[in-house]
C-alpha cells in the first residue's frame, strides 16, 4: 500500500511538472499579434521617403518619441493598413526583456492583394534601413489571422528574410 501511494504521488508530481513545462514553453511560442492602428483609403506609401529612410532627421515625425514613428503615406489609389504589435524583447540596452514594438504597414489593392509591405521596430536605434523588411511575396492577400511568414518580408539592406511567429488582428483596433 504504502509502494502505491509513492507512486502515485510521483505521477501526480510528474504530470503538474509535464503541465507546467508546457505552460511555460507556450508563453515563448506564442505568436505575436499585429493590431489595426489606422486604415488609410485612397493613399500609397511615400517612396521617396522610404528611399531615403536613413538621411531623415530624427524623430520622424517631429512629435515622435522614436528616431522613425512611421512610415510616411501619400495620396493615391490603395488602402494602407498601418498595424502594430507590442511585445517584450531583447535590447542591447537592457539584460532584460523590454518593452518593444513593430510595425507593419500594407498596401491593399479592392481585391485585398497585398501590393506592397514594410517591417519595422519601433526602438531601433541604428541606420534605419538595417531594421527596414520590404515585402517579398506578390500574390499574398490580406486575411485575419494570416501568418506575417506569408509575405515574406526581407531586409532591403542583406535580404535576410525576417523570421518571426505572427499574426495579423485586423478586427481589434488599437
Amino acid at each position: 500500500m504504502y509502494i502505491m501511494k509513492k507512486l502515485a504521488l510521483a505521477a501526480i508530481i510528474l504530470l503538474l511538472v509535464g503541465i507546467t513545462f508546457i505552460s511555460v514553453r507556450s508563453l515563448f511560442t506564442h505568436p505575436k499579434t499585429y493590431v489595426v492602428t489606422e486604415i488609410i483609403k485612397g493613399a500609397d506609401f511615400d517612396y521617396e521617403m522610404i528611399k531615403n529612410i536613413d538621411s531623415i532627421p530624427p524623430p520622424y515625425p517631429p512629435d515622435s518619441s522614436y528616431q522613425i514613428g512611421d512610415i510616411k503615406t501619400k495620396e493615391g489609389n490603395f488602402v494602407v493598413y498601418k498595424l502594430i504589435s507590442k511585445y517584450r524583447g531583447r535590447s542591447k540596452f537592457s539584460s532584460r526583456p523590454v518593452p518593444l514594438h513593430d510595425l507593419l504597414v500594407l498596401k491593399v489593392d479592392d481585391d485585398e492583394k497585398i501590393i506592397d509591405a514594410f517591417h519595422y521596430t519601433l526602438e531601433w536605434t541604428d541606420s534605419p534601413s538595417l531594421d527596414l523588411y520590404k515585402l517579398n511575396n506578390s500574390n499574398a492577400y490580406l486575411k485575419n489571422g494570416m501568418d506575417i511568414a506569408g509575405l515574406d518580408l526581407i531586409n532591403v539592406n542583406d535580404g535576410k528574410k525576417l523570421e518571426e511567429n505572427a499574426i495579423l488582428d485586423l478586427k481589434s483596433k488599437n
